[in-house]
């Protein structure tokens, strides 16, 4: 994000990133939040089972209270929890 904002004018609007409960990923988060960019994790789930589509659509029937949401940044593990490659760190494997 850095270069990017170094080398354009433009500020995204969106920063796909890694974040999971193992690996909250906070200061990205908290800097695309100072840059009024939104942060988004998706998970895509699929299906052809239409019961279990459904299921997938109600997913916003439920809410955390607070020892939910402490419950779960307590898993959080820094960088060993990253299940893709560090993006800082990537290396040009065609080369």
């Amino acid at each position: 994000m850095r270069r990017l904002a170094a080398a354009g004018d433009v500020v995204p609007a969106v920063n796909q990133i890694e974040a999971h409960p193992y690996f909250g990923n906070e200061e990205v988060r908290a800097a695309n939040a100072e840059h009024g960019i939104l942060t988004e994790a998706v998970i895509f789930p699929k299906s052809t089972a239409p019961a279990r589509i459904q299921e997938n659509f109600e997913i916003f029937d439920f809410q955390l209270g607070p020892s939910d949401i402490a419950a779960v940044s307590a898993l959080d593990r820094g960088e060993q929890g990253r299940t893709g490659p560090n993006p800082d760190v990537f290396t040009d494997v065609s080369s």
